[in-house]
């Protein structure tokens, strides 16, 4: 039985008792959470493995892509690798992966309480494909000796496979996005135990790492680099027509009214031209 195997048992104990859950925001995201559930921690066999999602139609690097594995722990990859420890990127025997949050996570579901937990693939045939890693825990942080997180983390990974205007970003084909809700919402803090790799790896040599990083590495030191910030997030897109590598940056959406505030100012709009037409000569019906 492997070491995580043998935390998570132990774990399974007491959890009912012991945790409590925050309910989910997603406003930080690029997309709200949708699609096909591939993990959420009911199949202990499923831990550490990848499932794939065919029918994609985008390039990364010099490569032509029709699918893609989605590995548990928070990166895809193109040889249904799951692997649960964070090589840097562009390191001797590195693979072709795309990791918007690379780490050991822990996904779990016990008999007498539901985790919040899971991952999902959103495949929207010729325009995106997004995978999100919801409430995911880190396994450094959920052994046996501690109380079992509440957590909002969560990444978000978004492939474009053409031009998308979302939230007043303009997105092009082949652009590759991470977003994130942080460990805390509203800080950067994404966890005590974080140790990951962030970024894209060609598997040739050519990588593009989280922008302020050595080989995508983040720790809680400098996990300020991420997109904490409500309505941010890190883009990568395409230097040239052939995608010899990308360009990496934190980008900011425009900012969108929330429908509340939206439907008070079409109400407002609509009475002003109720009293103006009163004052005119009546009602137009």
């Amino acid at each position: 039985m492997s070491g995580k195997m043998l935390r998570s048992c132990a774990c399974c104990a007491w959890l009912a008792a012991t945790a409590t859950f925050s309910p989910s925001l997603f406003a930080g995201l690029i997309l709200n959470p949708s699609g096909d559930t591939l993990f959420n921690g009911a199949n202990q066999l499923e831990w550490d493995t990848a499932k794939r999602v065919a029918g994609l139609d985008f390039r990364f690097y010099s490569r032509s892509v029709n699918q893609i594995w989605i590995s548990e722990n928070g990166n895809l990859n193109f040889d249904a690798d799951g692997s649960f420890f964070p090589n840097p990127l562009g390191a001797v025997g590195s693979k072709a992966r795309i990791a918007p949050l690379w780490d050991d996570f822990l996904l779990l579901q016990t008999p007498s309480l539901s985790v919040d937990n899971r991952v999902r693939a959103d495949h929207q045939s010729g325009k995106w494909l997004a995978s999100t890693w919801e409430n995911v825990r880190l396994e450094l942080e959920t052994q046996a000796t501690f109380v079992f997180p509440s957590t909002s983390l969560t990444a978000q990974v978004v492939i474009f496979e053409s031009d998308q205007l979302i939230k007043g970003f303009q997105f092009r084909r082949n652009d590759i996005a991470f977003s994130y809700v942080p460990h805390v919402r509203g800080t950067n803090n994404f966890g005590t135990y974080l140790s990951a790799t962030v970024g894209l790896d060609s598997g040739t040599g050519a990588i593009a790492p989280l922008p302020g990083t050595t080989a995508g590495r983040i720790t809680s030191v400098n996990d300020d680099l991420l997109a904490w910030e409500e309505n941010s997030f890190i883009l990568f897109r395409p230097n040239d027509s052939l995608i010899t590598n990308y360009t990496g940056s934190k980008q900011f959406f425009s900012a969108v009214p929330e429908p509340s505030a939206v439907n008070l100012c079409a109400l407002a709009l609509l009475l002003a031209s109720m009293r103006y037409r009163k004052r005119v000569g009546g009602f137009i019906c």
